[in-house]
């Protein structure tokens, strides 16, 4: 499991991802630090990495809508809100 933060218009968000595809995305928390934590809490043991073509292809809408074009998608673990 491997994840990654990236800017959007409401701040830093998270998406991670496994060799299945894209497990879960994250809305930005009031720091950085804490967008990081809450997706370790949800994927103990990631490691922040590049995402792939394929998963990094999904944040271009992010920064105007903070959504995800269709990518190969396979949402496993979303965390209640």
């Amino acid at each position: 499991m491997e994840f990654s933060l990236f800017d959007t218009a409401i701040g830093r968000c998270g998406i991670a991802w496994s060799e299945h595809g894209v497990t879960g995305v994250q809305l930005s928390e009031p720091r950085e630090a804490e967008t990081r934590a809450r997706l370790l809490r949800r994927f103990p043991g990631a490691r922040e990495a590049a995402p792939p073509h394929d998963v990094g292809r999904g944040q271009v809408g992010a920064p105007r809508a903070c959504g995800f074009e269709p990518v190969n998608r396979v949402m496993t673990a979303l965390a209640p809100s």
